[in-house]
């Protein structure tokens, strides 16, 4: 397997994706190929009832969909998804959690649309902003 033959791969495995999200109705998301002489690898995910043309980023629609699972393990509440809270002088809108990160669970979004990792410590303050 060569470099340029993945990239082909990717582009054409995206292609007969965007196909199976219309008839499904739902967003796929393609992470990272591994490869080597003999093997390809692929991370793919499923995204159900998702609007492909929400404008999200597939990290923004994995968090939603993480926090909506999960709010209440981090002593949030559902109405807390939106909220808008400061950082070192900068406002993010708090957009969801990464569960898998333990250090850094909290998403938020600048308006230059940047997504950052914010600490447990950082739920007061997006808890206050309602």
């Amino acid at each position: 397997m060569t470099k340029e033959k993945i990239v082909r791969f990717r582009k054409d495995l995206q292609n007969d994706l965007q196909k199976l999200e219309e008839k499904y109705g739902m967003r796929a998301v393609l992470g990272n190929i591994r490869y080597d002489s003999s093997i390809i690898k692929v991370k793919l995910e499923f995204l159900a009832t998702v609007e492909k043309d929400s404008g999200k980023s597939p990290a923004e629609i994995k968090a939603e969909i993480d926090f909506q699972k999960m709010y209440f393990l981090y002593g949030l509440k559902e109405d807390d998804l939106g909220n808008t809270f400061n950082s070192q002088g900068e406002e993010f809108t708090f957009i969801g959690i990464s569960p898998r990160a333990k250090k850094f669970p909290l998403l938020g979004k600048n308006k230059k649309g940047q997504i950052y990792k914010f600490p447990i410590t950082k739920i007061s303050s997006i808890q206050k902003s309602v």
